[in-house]
């Protein structure tokens, strides 16, 4: 029984340990430049996000514009006109 409890805190303390070694080898060694084709994934993406908040960007606009339209043409009364 002791021997099951043992062997489960050293396994905790190796986790524990192998845990923050990770952390200060992460810390003290600078990240890798990333790979010209890296670079270039990393860029596309960018910029299929921006071109996606751009087109939302300009729908979210078009549907104000035409919820202001429609507002603007509710409020306007019926008058018969006034041909005579």
């Amino acid at each position: 029984m002791n021997t099951d409890r043992a062997s489960c805190n050293t396994t905790l303390a190796f986790s524990f340990q192998a845990k923050y070694l990770m952390r200060i080898h992460e810390i003290q060694t600078p990240p890798k430049p990333p790979t010209p084709e890296q670079a270039r994934i990393k860029g596309l993406q960018q910029s299929v996000e921006k071109t996606r908040d751009t087109l939302q960007a300009e729908r979210d606009r078009q549907r104000v514009q035409r919820d202001a339209q429609r507002k603007q043409k509710l409020q306007l009364p019926a008058s018969p006109s006034a041909s005579t």
